[in-house]
């Protein structure tokens, strides 16, 4: 049982002052702590600064200013304008890195999806993605569904095997022979036409074979299954630089020059012009003279970024 003293209870109460004591020594100490760390310099630690955003960043539609990025379709296997290095994953090329300079000017992102050339405009159509930024030619087929932003121009040229086999000099010598194309490609008309013309002469017509890109295309020139590739003529030039032993271009071959435009879905008024005034300042700045050079394709460029323009 535990019992209680008055007597001392009252006596420790009463009779000792040294209970006042601690008690006043320990408020001493603790006035002098706080003293103490009031003099104390402690770090101090500024908010971050707010990146700031250049001026075109601002005109973006809010959806874009709001996520910062951009979503570009292209088919990386067409070299040296969109295709990956030899890691097979990372991305480079004439229009990736044009596609790199704007999303600089416009201060957001670029995200990527790699995809065959003939899904490209169904990917804007179901708005899996923003943007094509990859070597398209600029149509008046084309237009009826999508707007333009012109960058670039160049006609289409004739890829043989080394040797060049088929003896194939000109168009007019694809009549009755094999050739392979890329599927969504601008080349797919002019073999088209090519054909009507070879028919009406009383020859063969011309033996067309699409493939998903133009990558498959050359496995099938390699191999001997096609007589010729129809393609972008710096394209056909890059495949021959690549692999001078496998590939020539036919002399003279450059059909049917026109410009190569970044794709918007129609009704993008303000995005398409913002990316317009991107694509004019990296003309001017001298950036896209610069990018030309690094891929050797000097002359592939315009001094103007158009919108639309086709003519057929």
């Amino acid at each position: 049982m535990f019992k209680l003293h008055k007597y001392e209870s009252n006596k420790n109460l009463q009779g000792s002052t040294k209970g006042r004591h601690n008690v006043a020594r320990i408020a001493g100490v603790t006035f002098a702590l706080v003293g103490l760390l009031a003099t104390v310099s402690l770090p101090s630690y500024a908010a971050p600064k707010a990146v700031k955003k250049p001026a075109l960043f601002y005109k973006l539609p809010l959806s874009f200013q709001k996520s910062g990025v951009i979503r570009n379709g292209a088919d990386f296997t067409y070299a040296p304008l969109e295709y990956t290095k030899k890691d097979g994953v990372t991305f480079t090329g004439v229009d990736y890195d044009l596609a790199q300079a704007i999303g600089k000017k416009l201060g957001v992102k670029i995200k990527y999806s790699n995809s065959d050339f003939g899904t490209l405009i169904p990917m804007l159509q179901s708005k899996r993605v923003d943007i094509v930024l990859s070597f398209a030619t600029v149509t008046l087929a084309r237009q009826e569904t999508v707007d333009f932003i012109q960058y670039s121009q160049s006609g289409t040229g004739i890829l043989v095997a080394k040797g060049n086999p088929a003896n194939i000099r000109s168009l007019d010598d694809l009549c009755g022979k094999n050739v392979g194309l890329q599927s969504g490609a601008v080349q797919v008309p002019i073999a088209a036409e090519q054909s009507v013309k070879c028919v009406a002469a009383g020859k063969e017509a011309v033996n067309v074979q699409e493939m998903g890109t133009d990558a498959e295309v050359r496995i099938l020139l390699r191999s001997g299954r096609i007589d010729a590739d129809l393609l972008d003529a710096p394209v056909a030039a890059y495949a021959v630089t690549s692999a001078p032993a496998d590939y020539q271009i036919v002399p003279g071959a450059n059909y049917a020059a026109r410009p190569h435009g970044i794709m918007l879905l129609k009704g993008n008024t303000k995005l398409l012009k913002v990316i317009q005034t991107a694509v004019q300042q990296i003309m001017d700045d001298g950036s896209y003279k610069k990018i030309l050079a690094k891929y050797n394709v000097p002359n592939l460029g315009l001094k103007v970024a158009k919108i639309n323009g086709a003519t057929s």
